[in-house]
């Protein structure tokens, strides 16, 4: 595993729990909005893995679950026994993916190698090949028996009501939806230097759209 960074405890990465997340190296997507521009290289500085897993091992009486983020996790070829190797520490598994390795998603969830999914859905332009895989990644989790939440990133000059809508058509009832603001002047792209932060009135709007499709919708950041 390529893991550019290890947290040691987050309250924030799976809601209602302390975790420690295990943030892997390479991107499809290349979202400043949902992750660290340092991460989107596979090649570069990477930290042992045998450290990180004799901490959760050693912490297992506080931590009570890790993330696995990123960059893609489905992009690391050995993803599956890292997967299998923690099992023995007996801590439940979130994976956050950008949804463009449908198939590697499809056979680890059969497996049932994860507890919990989330998938970034990122703004700006998306081409038809990458928005199929990402829509099939969430079907795959629609039809499986794993929690999962879509992670909506909405940012100022970036009409995704359309994207939203295919995603919340696919969600189904089970999944949770969040659409999440990006704040321009914390998040490192230059497409959106000098814009302001979308309003309260934009969420109510993207929150209603994503009503008419999905049960569970949560809007943050605005």
């Amino acid at each position: 595993m390529r893991i550019g960074r290890f947290v040691k405890s987050s309250l924030s990465a799976w809601k209602g729990k302390n975790v420690c997340v295990i943030e892997v190296r390479g991107s499809h997507t290349r979202s400043p909005a949902a992750a660290d521009p340092v991460l989107f290289e596979y090649e570069g500085p990477c930290i042992d893995e045998e450290e990180v897993f004799d901490f959760i091992s050693q912490h297992t009486d506080v931590l009570e679950g890790i993330v696995i983020a990123g960059g893609e996790p489905f992009m690391q070829s050995d993803l599956y026994p890292f997967l299998k190797k923690l099992k023995v520490v007996k801590l439940p598994v979130m994976i956050r993916t950008e949804g463009m390795c449908p198939d590697s998603l499809d056979d680890l969830a059969g497996a049932c190698m994860f507890a919990k999914a989330g998938i970034t859905i990122p703004y700006g332009d998306m081409c038809q090949e990458d928005e199929g895989k990402l829509l099939r990644s969430l079907k795959i989790l629609a039809d499986s028996d794993i929690e999962y939440e879509a992670m909506f990133y909405a940012a100022p000059g970036f009409d995704g009501t359309e994207r939203l809508k295919s995603v919340a058509k696919t969600i189904g009832p089970k999944g949770t939806l969040l659409i999440i603001s990006v704040d321009p002047e914390k998040t490192p792209d230059p497409q959106l230097n000098g814009r302001k932060p979308l309003k309260k009135k934009d969420a109510l709007g993207l929150h209603e759209l994503a009503r008419k499709y999905v049960k569970k919708v949560e809007v943050r950041g605005f």
